[in-house]
């Protein structure tokens, strides 16, 4: 309709005449004197009727036409002056556009509106606000008092405001900021003539006023004409009612839509006669006084209002669910420098509340009881509008039935869970707003159910909502969050510097309500996220970018797109004032994708190694298993804040900048090949992780342990270092994996249950889940790998699998029956293989004996790699052949041999097993001569290895050892002069003695002191014995070093010669007995750190220092001092500073940790790599941690308290790796230690994940 909407009753109530049929057509006119005009047609009150009064009531008939069909044009709502209203408003003007009487009778009427309300405080919104309210001040209690304006400063000044917004509703007149049902009362003053857009301000309005609150739109007759609306300038008082009257009609279902008159007309006091004034000549002067107030009173400002009022639905036992803030996605935004109105009204607020007073107890979760989705979410759009200590996000998924679940299997658990069961975290996640379009209102427990960690939307509602929606369902939510104080780091959380996700495994649920598991797979369409723009100016998520642009206030936003499905822990966001480097790669099939990275600006600089890193990644995954990049661009972000090393969210990467930074300053060769195995690691996960998933967390090592498999080939074969890359993997896997089999943790790769999920991002899970992946590998051969590879792939792409899938492709796709190989997945604990030989002279035969035990109750398949060699001429006569031990014990033959041999077995380590003598017994000959011999770079470093710990343990054990260090001796000196070994890496590791973790594995019960200094004795003998000669290598090497002059390197040659060179040092520095000895060794160490030029030296020699007492005391604590000056303040090089100092071997190591944890600035436990560094690093520093007075486990016990209440995750990983062996311990340290575990145990409130950990710890 075209006209303006005349009234077609006559209103009698004060006039007899209104005319509002008005058109703007041509040049703007000013038909009255705004300052100056009279209303002739007002009446006077008495001095009792000091309140407004009615002019008229509007009715729905008293309008042409209906709610919806807005009647006026875009003249209508011109005006002289378009330009941008933020200029106009810029300036702040501090003055009241009303004078003194109408500012009276505005704040009286407000008093008598706000009294009628009835309610014990009142949330009140002032729209165009300014400096002041005008709310009476005494009588009213209010709750929250938020303005909506256009200039911060006036705003800011407003007295009566709790927050505020600066916001140009001509340009955005959109108030998402604001849930459903937020205020009592919306008022407005002298600023609704200006409104270019009041269709849908009244709109916004409605929504967000509580049902039986009051909007109130007050005028005068005074206004700014070039800002005013056309239609308001050729109107009159009546007029301009009416037109405010038409804006509820049209914009909503409002009710009692009223007009008034405010201003308050006072009668002229009665005059004292003559006589009285002859009498008293001061009541005279009183009349004059109060006639001249009363007069201009009278002839002051008038006032008008427009009332309406929000309806009240009465329905019986129901609550009405507000329509999500999805249904108005914000085009602009506001200021996020306040904090916005509570949420204690949210859905779940009950919930949330109870939960905190009585937590519910753990649940185990059982692989067993895995069944579908009843129903999935099939697409998502999300809105994030971040605002400082508040982010509303906006979801809305279209939900199917799932064809997977048949009527008898779903995951229903009980007849409340028939439906649609979305996972959210209510202490966390305040669910403000819930819908299902098709459904007018959603009913509690009728329609749908709030429990403990989930929403159910029953599946009647869900069919009801689809009726008209061809079986496809649209549910909406909203829900605010505070990331801010996310501690955790696990959902969406700020670490100070950037907002930042870590979704995997369970944190989506601390975003927002979604079936948080990982077969459900959804396209994610749209992501739009809006922040500062001076603040976040870099807005991230996954796929590509669609669009991206600024709103008012300083504001931006971008919207992303990804067309692949993937499960909620893929989803990634990040928003922050970031740097970046980028480049392209073009791929196999020539598409062009861009590489960014992305990181504070500070350390732009150490992000080039890790793109060109992600380079080489891309093209061996393509050469090696024919796997390309799907989309045009893939984003690496590096957070100082993360749980975990790195998080594969498709497309956009995440990683701790410990995993991703380097420079050769502040980073050591061990961190750039870290670094560049990571980086392969998230990009191989595109395929092995993102493109094809794991049906439930059960098969977390389907994808994390081939995974690993892959970066491990990447590692060793683009670098040609396969045997050092081996060694490195192995030290992992027979450390943490083998301590963690022999412990109460112990699981198979695929667990049977958990109660925190996150506790199994296991070594076991990773690491040996990767050996059995290499397992396959080795049975069938690398091209029968790759077709297995391939068929998996073809088969499962797009689809959420299980380990049984991948066993199935590789049986498949090679013809071969691998149902025995499936024990794997559910064995725990370390298989022994035990071996025995016999050689017969005469016919050349050698035989070898090799038996299994191990946890399952049937043999496993264990390929069991062996090669032979010569024991006269140390020739290899039988290369390596993979022995498959299928059986509780089988032998197998060798013949046509003509010597006797020595069996190097479990070559390239095979299989995770521990292989031992059948005799218990270990042939201290037979180590030494493969030490020597060996042709496999492994099994020769292993077998050195063992010989070590020989020695080591004899030492402990106070036997006999001069031979068997003699023995060492005579190994050590010919791997350090043995000219075959080309690759100094191979022989620095060849040199290394076994970590005191290492020998612990082999005793018992663990003494750590006793260890250390066993160690220590051998170290400091060999060094003695061999000292010439590494004096001589270390200053050869030296030399070859500085002739290469400063330029740094990471090939194979550079660092080799850095390790080698290191080994020496650290040698050289053992021999530190006596005082001359000290100096000596502290002056190396200082020459060393001090003219090292990158931080693998310089930490090499840091790490001497730290140790060093008596005569070399001054020279570190020299050393401590420096290197924490030029650390410069950078997080990673601090990290190093704090972990060689917790690792020190010292007395007073746990007074100068605890000083460090209690004074130094620089330790926090909010940072996961902070609190590892110095928390942690004590914890595996055994000697010092498990002193006999139990002050190191009561330090932790402390740590474990605070961390938990910080960061479960991180408190639970830590209490796995240090307290829970307890049993292995004697008897006093063992009743130490437990007593801290039952302490953790009985905390008020302890975390899920800490509380597994201890009570498995427990048993």
């Amino acid at each position: 309709m075209n006209q303006h909407p005349p009234i077609s009753k006559l209103k009698k109530s004060l006039f007899a005449i209104i005319s509002i049929s008005i058109r703007f057509v041509g040049a703007f006119t000013v038909p009255f004197d705004f300052q100056s005009r009279t209303t002739p047609h007002r009446q006077r009150y008495t001095s009792e009727q000091l309140t407004a009064k009615t002019i008229c009531t509007f009715d729905d008939d008293d309008f042409a036409g209906t709610q919806g069909d807005w009647p006026y044009t875009a003249a209508d709502l011109n005006r002289l002056d378009n330009s941008d209203d933020y200029v106009f408003y810029d300036t702040p003007r501090f003055v009241t556009h009303i004078d003194d009487s109408a500012i009276s009778s505005l704040t009286r009427f407000y008093q008598q509106e706000f009294t009628s309300l009835n309610k014990e405080s009142l949330d009140v919104l002032d729209l165009c606000s300014s400096w002041i309210s005008h709310l009476p001040k005494d009588g009213i209690t209010y709750g929250n008092v938020v303005g909506v304006g256009m200039n911060e400063q006036e705003l800011a000044s407003n007295e009566q405001l709790t927050n505020f917004y600066v916001q140009d509703l001509n340009k955005d007149p959109l108030l998402p900021q604001f849930e459903d049902n937020s205020f009592d009362v919306i008022c407005n003053v002298v600023s609704v003539d200006y409104l270019t857009k009041p269709l849908e301000i009244f709109q916004e309005m409605h929504r967000i006023l509580r049902p039986g609150g009051v909007s109130l739109m007050s005028f005068s007759n005074r206004c700014f004409p070039s800002k005013a609306i056309a239609m308001w300038l050729q109107a009159d008082d009546i007029g301009r009612l009416t037109i405010v009257g038409s804006y509820y009609h049209y914009s909503a279902k409002w009710t009692s839509i009223e007009a008034l008159d405010l201003k308050d007309m006072l009668p002229t006091p009665k005059r004292p006669s003559a006589g009285e004034i002859m009498k008293n000549p001061s009541l005279g002067l009183a009349w004059m006084n109060a006639a001249a107030a009363v007069a201009k009173n009278n002839q002051g400002d008038p006032m008008f209002a427009v009332k309406g009022e929000h309806h009240i639905t009465t329905m019986a036992n129901t609550t009405v669910v507000g329509e999500s803030a999805a249904a108005h996605p914000p085009k602009k935004a506001r200021t996020d420098d306040v904090v916005l109105p509570s949420v204690d009204k949210a859905l779940n607020a009950a919930l949330a509340a109870a939960m905190k007073a009585n937590p519910p107890a753990p649940k185990e979760v059982r692989r067993v009881d895995y069944t579908p989705l009843p129903f999935k979410v099939t697409k998502v759009s999300l809105d994030f509008n971040i605002f400082e200590r508040r982010t509303v996000v906006s979801s809305v998924l279209t939900v199917e039935k799932n064809d997977l679940a048949t009527a008898n299997d779903s995951n229903i658990t009980n007849d409340d869970e028939d439906g649609l069961v979305l996972n959210g975290e209510e202490g966390g996640v305040a669910l403000l707003a819930l819908s299902v379009d098709g459904v007018d209102t959603l009913t509690p427990d009728d329609d749908y159910i709030l429990k403990p960690g989930k929403l159910i939307i029953k599946a009647e509602t869900l069919h009801r909502g689809a009726s008209n929606l061809d079986g496809k369902m649209i549910v909406r939510t909203t829900v605010e969050i505070v990331p801010e104080d996310n501690t955790q780091l696990s959902g969406l959380y700020n670490d100070g510097t950037m907002y930042c996700t870590q979704c995997e495994a369970e944190g989506f649920r601390r975003i927002t309500y979604y079936p948080d598991r990982p077969d459900n797979m959804a396209t994610f369409e749209r992501v739009r996220i809006e922040a500062d723009g001076n603040k976040c100016p870099v807005l991230l998520s996954n796929g590509n970018l669609v669009e991206k642009g600024s709103c008012d206030d300083g504001r931006e936003y971008a919207i992303w797109h990804d067309p692949f499905p993937k499960p909620s822990y893929l989803f990634a966001l990040v928003a922050g004032d970031l740097g970046s480097i980028e480049d392209t790669f073009t791929t196999m099939s020539g598409r062009s994708v861009l590489l960014r990275f992305f990181s504070e600006h500070k350390n732009v600089g150490k992000l080039n190694y890790a793109l060109e890193s992600l380079k080489r990644a891309m093209q061996w995954d393509e050469e090696t298993f024919g796997l390309e990049y799907d989309l045009d661009l893939f984003n690496v972000v590096a957070v100082e804040s993360f749980n975990m090393g790195a998080m594969e969210n498709k497309s956009l990467n995440v990683f701790n900048t410990s995993c991703v930074l380097t420079d050769p300053v502040t980073s050591s060769d061990a961190e750039y090949f870290r670094v560049e195995g990571i980086i392969g690691h998230e990009y191989f996960h595109n395929w092995t992780g993102n493109r094809v998933t794991c049906r439930d967390w059960f098969q977390l090592t389907l994808k994390e342990g081939l995974t690993v498999y892959r970066d491990q080939l990447f590692s060793g074969q683009v670098n040609n270092c396969a045997s050092v890359t081996r060694i490195q993997n192995v030290l992992v896997v027979r450390g943490s994996q083998f301590q963690e089999d022999d412990g109460p943790m112990s699981h198979p790769i695929r667990p049977d249950s958990y109660i925190a999920m996150d506790n199994f991002y296991t070594s076991t899970v990773y690491r040996k889940g990767a050996e059995v992946i290499r397992m396959y590998d080795t049975i069938l051969g690398t091209d029968g790998f790759r077709k297995g590879m391939d068929l998996y792939f073809k088969r499962h792409d797009g689809c959420a699998v299980t380990c049984d899938d991948f066993l199935a492709a590789m049986a498949d796709a090679n013809g071969v029956d691998l149902s025995q190989f499936a024990r794997w997945y559910s064995t725990s604990g370390t298989p022994v293989v035990t071996y025995s030989s016999a050689f017969d002279q005469d016919s050349g035969l050698y035989q070898l004996t090799l038996s299994q035990s191990s946890r399952s109750e049937d043999p496993l398949f264990i390929p069991v790699a062996v090669g032979l060699i010569d024991k006269a001429t140390g020739e290899e006569v039988v290369p390596t052949t993979v022995l498959q031990l299928k059986e509780t014990s089988q032998t197998f033959e060798f013949s046509n041999l003509k010597g006797e041999v020595v069996a190097s077995i479990l070559r390239n380590f095979s299989a995770p097993v521990k292989i031992v003598s059948a005799s218990g017994n270990v042939d201290e000959g037979d180590l030494a001569f493969l030490a020597s011999c060996d042709t496999d770079g492994f099994n020769r470093w292993d077998s050195a290895q063992k010989l070590y710990e020989a020695a080591i343990l004899k030492v402990i054990n106070n036997v006999a050892h001069d031979d068997c260090l003699d023995r060492v001796i005579d190994t050590f000196r010919q791997t350090l002069k043995d000219e075959k070994i080309s690759d100094d890496s191979i022989r620095a590791y060849a040199l290394m003695l076994p970590s005191e973790s290492t020998v612990a594995k082999a005793v018992d019960c663990i003494d750590p002191p006793a260890i250390h200094n066993a160690r220590k004795h051998v170290k400091s003998t060999i060094a003695r014995c061999v000292k010439d000669d590494l004096l001589r290598a270390y200053n050869d090497l030296t030399a070859a070093i500085d002739a290469d002059g400063t330029t740094f390197n990471v090939d194979g040659l550079s660092v080799g010669r850095r390790r080698l060179r290191n080994v020496y040092l650290a040698y050289l520095c053992s021999i530190c007995e006596t005082g001359e000895e000290q100096r000596e060794a502290a002056d190396l160490a200082t020459k060393h750190f001090n003219s090292a030029t990158g931080m693998t030296d310089k930490l090499a020699a840091f790490n001497i220092l730290a140790s060093m007492s008596g005569e070399g005391e001054s020279a570190r604590d020299a050393a401590i001092e420096k290197f924490y000056n030029d650390a410069n303040g950078d997080p990673l090089v601090i990290n190093k500073w704090f972990s060689v100092q917790a690792d020190a071997s010292l007395p007073d190591v746990l007074d100068r940790v605890v000083n460090l944890a209690s004074s130094h600035p620089d330790f926090t436990l909010k940072n996961p790599n902070r609190c590892r560094a110095l928390v942690l690093t004590f914890a595996m520093n055994a000697a010092a941690f498990h002193a006999e007075d139990g002050r190191g486990y009561k330090f932790l016990g402390d740590m474990l308290d605070k961390l938990d209440k910080v960061n479960p995750i991180v408190a639970a990983r830590t209490a796995a790796s240090s307290l829970i062996g307890w049993k292995k311990y004697n008897e006093k340290r063992a009743s130490l230690m437990k007593a801290q575990l039952e302490r953790l145990k009985s905390m008020p409130n302890v975390s899920n994940d800490l509380l597994e950990i201890v009570t498995k710890g427990l048993k």
